[in-house]
């Protein structure tokens, strides 16, 4: 495996010398013991990146146990991917263990996809009212667009941002709030009271309503 120094993770300085690393689990190891991965012995798969030059960076043997760690908080050590609990960030390898498939990375990109499907006609008619002669009024009444609002924002919300949740609950029973809490808070808000207003807007008072007469969502 070879890093290069532009796209690295970390670097340290040690003698004077620049080494490179594909994660920073694997600089904090290296920092913790430069010379266990400086002098190992030639049949040892356990390498470095020295700057600037390609090198192999260090990697774990076959039959290692891989554990993984916090970018953010090298302290969290973990035998099986998960998240981590103070930040919630994904754990990485503690040591590289060569190419591999980012499986988190693959679910997001799909989720991401399959919501901007479903969100660009969801923005169109959030903003139709801003199209000159607003067309889509005077094909659908208010109440009609708020159904087919919802029913396109369930999926982006429910299954797009379903790892926001998770992780946002996770924070809230480990008792460390962080960036996800406050995603997951924010959307659940917006969508709950879009959602109540949708379903039921007779029990919002007049006050809430728009010039036709309809929650806005």
């Amino acid at each position: 495996m070879t890093v290069d120094p532009q796209n690295a993770a970390g670097f340290y300085e040690y003698k004077g010398q620049t080494y490179f690393f594909c994660s920073v689990g694997c600089r904090e190891k290296f920092k913790a013991d430069p010379e266990r991965f400086l002098n190992h012995e030639p049949a040892d798969p356990i390498g470095i990146q020295r700057g600037p030059k390609h090198q192999p960076v260090a990697t774990a043997r076959g039959s290692d146990t891989v554990t993984y760690t916090c970018p953010m908080h090298p302290e969290i050590v973990r035998d099986k991917p998960g998240s981590c609990p103070i930040c919630g960030m994904a754990l990485e390898p503690r040591v590289a263990t060569g190419a591999e498939e980012n499986t988190e990375l693959i679910d997001m990109r799909r989720r991401f996809w399959l919501s901007v499907v479903l969100t660009l006609p969801l923005l169109l008619l959030a903003m139709s009212e801003f199209i000159p002669g607003d067309p889509l009024r005077g094909i659908f009444t208010p109440r009609s667009l708020a159904w087919i609002s919802l029913a396109l924002a369930s999926p982006v919300v429910l299954w797009g941002g379903w790892p926001f949740f998770v992780r946002g609950w996770q924070s809230i029973l480990n008792r460390s709030i962080n960036m996800f809490t406050l995603i997951g808070l924010g959307i659940a808000v917006a969508y709950v009271y879009s959602a109540i207003a949708v379903l039921v807007p007779q029990i919002f008072p007049t006050s809430f309503r728009g010039p036709m007469g309809n929650v806005p969502v």
